[in-house]
């Protein structure tokens, strides 16, 4: 591939590997079997050599501010957005954090920049703002009974 750091081309192998076994490979299916720190590592230090982010960040991050399309900014954006990922889908708890308006809000305006259509629906689609602002109290009662008694 040249582009691509080592960990990544092992991770294309990986994803083919798998669906070789199972179905016809195509680009689609390579991309979607590909996780999500695999995308985020080409604004990372270790691409800066490669010249990849360069060739991506304007085609990709087009409705930006051209101040943002820079990769130290753009590292910065997505180790946020990975972190917070991250934590989620290992249903680790995110409800204490200070900043989660904030990064909810940074979140959504990155994936303006990429699309501002899929923005306007996700804004459609997103709980956060009534969910956050209720707080856990609502849902302490409705889980309560995944607890044993007395803990």
């Amino acid at each position: 591939t040249g582009l691509l750091l080592p960990w990544q081309d092992a991770m294309v192998n990986k994803a083919s590997r798998l669906l070789s076994g199972r179905d016809k490979i195509t680009p689609g299916k390579i991309i979607a079997e590909l996780h999500f720190g695999f995308w985020t590592g080409f604004f990372n230090k270790a691409h800066a050599r490669t010249g990849i982010a360069d060739f991506l960040t304007k085609p990709v991050f087009q409705y930006a501010p051209k101040y943002e399309r820079v990769k130290h900014r753009l590292s910065i954006r997505w180790r946020e957005i990975r972190d917070l990922r991250n934590r989620v889908f290992h249903y680790e708890r995110i409800i204490h954090w200070e900043d989660l308006p904030e990064q909810h809000s940074r979140l959504l305006e990155t994936i303006g920049w990429i699309s501002p259509e899929i923005r306007e629906l996700t804004e459609k689609l997103d709980t956060f703002v009534p969910v956050y602002g209720a707080g856990i109290d609502p849902w302490k009662e409705k889980i309560r009974s995944h607890w044993p008694a007395g803990e």
